[in-house]
């Protein structure tokens, strides 16, 4: 007799808001990082906000890995580019301000989609295990 189930794809186990307030708490704990460590580790390259859009959309998914790349890309332009404290850019931060905010999305992008690539690559191997189990069950009852 065969069996015509199949296993249930994998679903994220935390929550939608678990998920987002660890996208705002990775991006916040950046900020913090940065500005203790702004006069010992060159800002420059903003290496903290470029780990919480990676944690973000690893562990968050794609949405909270959006949320955490459009929070760091307000963050530095708030806090770092100048004019300091403004939304505000001048000519001299804008080349800094769009590579920072263009590499942030590619950064995210390509963690989630490494993510969900590994979750499919999961899925199929269990499908694919599912079946075997499935036809050896059917050639022992057969024998």
């Amino acid at each position: 007799m065969i069996r015509t189930q199949s296993i249930p794809r994998a679903r994220p186990t935390a929550s939608p808001l678990f998920r987002f307030a660890l996208a705002l708490v990775l991006v916040g704990t950046a900020l913090a990082v940065t500005l203790l460590l702004q006069s010992v580790v060159s800002t420059a390259g903003f290496l903290f906000f470029y780990i919480a859009v990676v944690a973000s959309a690893w562990f968050g998914g794609y949405w909270p890995g959006w949320l955490a790349v459009a929070l760091s890309a307000l963050t530095v332009e708030y806090f770092f580019m100048e004019p300091i404290h403004s939304f505000g850019l001048n000519r001299e931060s804008l080349p800094i301000f769009i590579e920072f905010a263009a590499s942030t999305v590619v950064v995210g992008w390509f963690s989630s989609w490494r993510r969900q690539a590994e979750a499919d690559l999961r899925y199929a191997r269990d499908e694919l295990q599912f079946r075997v189990e499935e036809r050896t069950i059917e050639l022992k009852q057969k024998n």
